[in-house]
């Protein structure tokens, strides 16, 4: 049980749309895509081992770059998940620190 809160925690469910979000941006739309397609597809495909409904996700918000609707589903997913932790700026701020230490 144990095992499942710490996947499911909130704090590292926001780091890891942080770096997605980031990837997201530095990549070409030429990629981004055709990537978030592939993912989606995957996606669909869960029943077949390496492809998981995993995927689904990791698919639309690799997607949500280029479409304005899921930007804005995201976008409010995000805010939602920030004001249900109580982020504040201290957290914000340790962790641009914690990226200019390494």
């Amino acid at each position: 049980m144990d095992r499942i809160r710490k996947l499911l925690d909130p704090v590292r469910l926001l780091d890891g749309l942080d770096w997605l979000e980031e990837w997201n941006r530095r990549q070409s739309p030429f990629l981004r895509i055709p990537l978030g397609l592939l993912f989606c597809l995957g996606g669909v495909f869960s029943i077949l081992p390496l492809l998981g409904l995993w995927m689904l996700p990791v698919g639309l918000l690799m997607l949500s770059e280029d479409i304005p609707w899921l930007r804005d589903r995201r976008e409010r997913f995000e805010g939602w998940l920030r004001r249900q932790l109580g982020e504040s700026k201290a957290r914000r701020q340790a962790r641009l620190e914690r990226k200019k230490g390494y």
